[in-house]
């Protein structure tokens, strides 16, 4: 999504973009691995698979 980090009362932020990061990764085929193992954050990895 569009949401931006909080600055304060960011755990379940970090939690949350954790989570979406790990799903993304989880639901490429094999060979998009490659591409998306170095992946940080999951906006610009969601970007990418459009």
């Amino acid at each position: 999504g569009d949401e931006s980090r909080p600055t304060t009362n960011f755990e379940d932020y970090d939690k949350r973009h954790k989570e979406a990061l790990l799903l993304l990764k989880l639901s490429v085929s094999d060979d998009m691995i490659p591409e998306v193992r170095n992946a940080t954050v999951a906006s610009t990895l969601w970007a990418s698979l459009k």
